[in-house]
């Protein structure tokens, strides 16, 4: 425990790995309990985040239609899509993670909107289309709120 006194210690003690990988083919960011704080608080993002777990049969078959989230946004960045340019697309595997947030099944994603007091909204639809206008629709807003704080 003298880590822990010293603030040196874990933040939790099953991380899978001290950091996620920066971002898989897909656009996903991969997040530990290493990161996962310090990525979500980043006041200049918007982050998605999909909470799966080991053994999931949901978790697996919905991995398609993330990736495919994951893919669009990345596109609609690249087109100049400006409204998408701080959106952070990210996963997280809670059996091999810890994290403080409260999800009610797998998957299950939350979208922690960007600014200083973040708090996460859930997001219930599996529609890649419903997300997609999820992001736009909540990235707009946080444009105008962004603007207004200028």
């Amino acid at each position: 425990f003298e880590g822990y006194a010293a603030g040196t210690g874990p933040r939790y003690y099953k991380p899978a790995a001290k950091k996620g990988t920066p971002v898989t083919k897909d656009g996903i960011r991969e997040l530990t309990s290493w990161d996962f704080v310090e990525v979500v608080q980043d006041p200049g993002s918007s982050v998605l985040v999909e909470f799966v777990s080991a053994n999931c049969s949901n978790c697996d078959e919905f991995a398609e239609a993330y990736g495919t989230v994951a893919r669009r946004v990345q596109e609609l960045k690249q087109k100049g899509k400006s409204l998408l340019r701080h959106v952070v697309i990210a996963r997280i595997d809670q059996s091999a993670n810890e994290h403080s947030e409260t999800v009610r099944g797998t998957p299950w994603m939350k979208y922690w909107p960007r600014g200083k007091k973040k708090r996460p909204l859930d997001v219930e639809s599996r529609s890649v289309d419903f997300i997609i206008n999820f992001l736009e629709e909540h990235a707009a807003d946080e444009e105008e709120g962004h603007s207004a704080e200028l």
